[in-house]
């Protein structure tokens, strides 16, 4: 209680002294173990006396009689921080993540028959749908049956290359599949039983498709295609509103994603580079354009 010498009301003076082990007042608060302190002398012989790293538990148990607004913002700003560390670490495995190679098995097969494999980056859906695998010299296949006109779609997993596509649908006519499937298959071909198989062409050909036959093995279906990760089969009833080009004539090879988009890479730089060479063509030929000009200008 402290009193002025010209006043008659005392003031007091409602603001608790701390001290710090050494006895001067303390400037310091440890977030950890709530020690005193009064300089950086003293801070550092308190971390050292009692191993204290100076950093507060965040997730130590707080009484709900001690519970205040400044430990609600506390949790709540340690609950973001936990967000975004977690969000950070996600973003990092799924840029520094390697490519995976294909297998030999597949690798070796997609080159004897000439199939231009690309396989996703491991974060995309497609790629973990995938189940496709080589065995036993034959390869099983994740097969995508696309029904264009109810907009729908059924995907078959262990679809060995020796099966044909009606082999694959023929799965799904007996009522001891899923009903939804059952009753997509039984819908489509119900009123139009002769429909026509397509595969899209190749990357840089938009709404192009190669027609394949309904009888042949998968193997001899897929020769000389472009595959991303596994087949995806469109099913067709009128194939007068689509672009039919035949197969490549090219031999292709299997390639995974990243060798895909290096090409693309490639040529996107080759074509930027002549864009800069037509631009700085045209600005020369400004350039000596304005000088002829204020040449004639000075003879005049």
């Amino acid at each position: 209680v402290s009193t002025q010498s010209t006043g008659a009301t005392p003031q007091i003076n409602l603001r608790m002294t701390h001290f710090c082990g050494c006895g001067a007042e303390s400037k310091y608060c440890c977030p950890k173990c709530k020690e005193r302190t009064c300089s950086l002398v003293c801070v550092k012989r308190h971390k050292m006396a009692k191993n204290c790293d100076g950093i507060e538990d965040k997730t130590k148990f707080v009484k709900l009689s001690e519970f205040d607004t400044l430990r609600l913002i506390s949790d709540y700003r340690f609950l973001e921080g936990l967000r975004d560390t977690t969000d950070s670490s996600k973003r990092d495995n799924a840029s520094s993540r390697q490519k995976k190679p294909l297998k030999v098995g597949m690798r070796r097969y997609c080159e004897e028959q000439n199939i231009a494999l690309q396989i996703m980056p491991d974060t995309f859906t497609r790629h973990k749908e995938n189940r496709s695998h080589f065995r036993e010299g034959i390869m099983f296949w994740t097969v995508e049956l696309v029904f264009t006109e109810l907009k729908s779609k059924i995907i078959s997993h262990n679809v060995p290359d020796t099966d044909s596509i009606d082999m694959v649908i023929e799965r799904y006519r007996s009522k001891s599949t899923a009903v939804e499937q059952y009753k997509t298959v039984t819908r489509y071909f119900k009123y139009k039983p002769v429909v026509n198989y397509l595969v899209k062409a190749a990357v840089g050909r938009p709404n192009c498709y190669h027609d394949i036959g309904s009888g042949e093995s998968l193997k001899n279906c897929l020769r000389r295609k472009t595959i991303i990760e596994f087949p995806t089969i469109y099913l067709v009833q009128d194939i007068e509103e689509y672009t039919i080009v035949p197969c490549e004539n090219a031999p292709i090879t299997a390639v995974s994603a990243g060798e895909l988009v290096a090409k693309v890479n490639r040529k996107r730089t080759q074509r930027q580079r002549k864009r800069d060479k037509v631009k700085r063509l045209k600005e020369e030929d400004k350039k000596r354009r304005k000088e002829e000009k204020e040449k004639e200008k000075d003879k005049e």
